[in-house]
């Protein structure tokens, strides 16, 4: 049985930045929405895995962004997932505009348009994930059970052909700050929430990156959980483009360790000027 999970969202003001763009980490926390919501519908969401003794953890992502939405924007959210592979877990998305939903002032009215999984869209964004099931106690991968999965439809649609690129650390660093994390960026796990370690690398970046510049593409490596009482320091340099990049691009390869300097995430992200991925806000 295939099966989509798709919600309908118009922009908040709290996912926005100072244009009124619909933010990355918006992009990002709605993806981790769609994914704990559809879970939980099929009894496994993380507090449903963990009466049993596991839990989920997300392993890599990638996302690709064509256009920035604005503030009031209404667009359909859509995920599905992957036939089970293993002990793998690989989950889509795709999100669209819905037809009106681009809002041509800030006192256009909402109409709320229904929202079906046969309503045909072009995405705005297109991102795949892997995740695992690990053992809670020994934080160990376990292979999803077949009960688990049986009422759960799945889709050999796939955003990508190609699975998660490496990302290869430089010699040099050109940024390097130390911080620790905050009580709200805990999680149900008990470490940083995936969606954090995002906002981290978005803390702390060159400078030439910090202005006028938005994201194209972010690759997210999760490698080992981060904790209340760690001590961080998140690393960034820019890299030469890989492949056939723009010329006007610029990647970023991003890192973050502890201060023992055992690696806890990987990130690469590559930035156009923001006038080719957003349209202008009009008031």
């Amino acid at each position: 049985m295939e099966e989509k999970y798709t919600q309908g969202y118009t922009v908040q003001s709290h996912f926005i930045d100072g244009a009124c763009r619909f933010t990355l980490i918006g992009m990002v926390a709605k993806a981790q929405d769609l994914v704990s919501f559809h879970f939980g519908e099929h009894a496994l969401s993380i507090p449903h895995m963990n009466r049993r003794g596991q839990t989920w953890v997300v392993s890599k992502q990638h996302f690709e962004i064509a256009e920035y939405p604005l503030w009031r924007d209404e667009l359909a959210l859509q995920s599905w997932l992957e036939p089970i592979k293993g002990p793998f877990v690989y989950y889509d998305f795709a999100f669209s505009f819905v037809q009106n939903g681009k809002k041509l002032s800030a006192t256009q009215k909402i109409e709320n348009a229904p929202i079906t999984n046969e309503t045909p869209l072009e995405p705005f964004l297109k991102a795949n994930s892997l995740w695992l099931v690990l053992d809670s106690e020994k934080l160990r991968p376990v292979k999803p059970s077949g009960f688990e999965f049986d009422n759960f439809g799945t889709s050999e649609e796939q955003t990508f052909p190609q699975k998660f690129p490496k990302i290869n650390l430089p010699e040099k660093w050109q940024v390097e700050s130390e911080f620790s994390p905050l009580l709200p960026d805990i999680d149900l796990n008990g470490h940083v929430n995936n969606i954090v370690y995002v906002s981290y690398i978005l803390s702390f970046l060159p400078q030439k990156v910090q202005n006028g510049m938005l994201v194209k593409t972010l690759d997210t490596h999760y490698i080992s959980s981060a904790h209340i009482s760690d001590r961080l320091i998140c690393r960034s340099s820019i890299v030469e483009n890989d492949g056939d990049a723009p010329s006007d691009s610029i990647c970023v390869v991003h890192s973050i360790i502890r201060s023992d300097l055992s690696e806890v995430f990987r990130a690469k992200t590559l930035w156009l000027p923001q006038n080719q991925l957003s349209r202008e806000f009009v008031v």
